[in-house]
């Protein structure tokens, strides 16, 4: 009996062994979560197309630091660190399974938007002076799902009050036009409700000129 039961483990520590070079040593377990560290942010030029079913989105260089007000867009990408959750050890009885998954599972997030303000130095128009918050004239692109590139729309005011799942990126759009043509940059303070204490970030956009309607 003692010779069959040395015989077994010997099986599964080839198994083990073979399923790890099988997939050159990288095999599980594998982080499961992220959590976001930081903003990488751009300036673009915005087309938007709202053609049913979907809003289509195009991002292009703005050229001579000059946009009209409803093509001006951030574009920002959120900084993910990978991590094991408490659910998940790194070695433990699970490993025999852990070793044959060469295929991750894509890491998801528990960590939402609390909150995003926009502010710039100078006066938008007569209801926002200089200071205000300038978030009620901007909108909001997200992908609709993590592999796909067809972007849903929402004001961003409304989104932000739905406490969302941080999204792999997102593209804020302006939405209405400030009072005279002038050259404008925004401060877009960014706070979420994180796993650890990165919750606020902060940047100061590119100094554009910014056009009306009219020009």
């Amino acid at each position: 009996m003692n010779k069959i039961i040395k015989i077994y483990f010997v099986w599964i520590a080839i198994s083990v062994v073979g399923a790890l070079l099988s997939c050159g040593g990288k095999c599980g377990p594998f982080p499961d979560k992220y959590k976001i560290v930081g903003l990488d942010w751009s300036i673009y030029q915005a087309i938007c197309s709202e053609t049913p079913p979907n809003n289509k989105l195009t991002l292009h260089s703005i050229e001579n630091d000059s946009i009209y007000y409803n093509q001006y867009a951030v574009n920002v990408r959120p900084v993910q660190k990978t991590y094991y959750s408490n659910n998940v050890k790194r070695w433990n009885l699970n490993l025999i399974q852990s070793a044959y998954a060469c295929d991750p599972v894509r890491p998801t997030t528990d960590e939402t938007i609390e909150k995003i303000i926009i502010q710039a130095e100078k006066d938008f128009n007569s209801k926002y002076p200089s200071g205000a918050n300038l978030a009620p004239l901007f909108d909001i692109f997200v992908p609709e799902s993590y592999s796909s590139n067809n972007k849903k729309k929402y004001s961003l005011e409304e989104f932000i009050k739905t406490k969302p799942i941080i999204p792999r990126e997102f593209t804020l759009v302006l939405n209405t036009s400030p009072s005279v043509t002038t050259d404008f940059e925004f401060l877009i303070s960014y706070t979420q409700n994180g796993v650890e204490n990165n919750n606020f970030f902060q940047f100061k956009t590119k100094n554009i000129t910014i056009k009306t309607k009219n020009d």
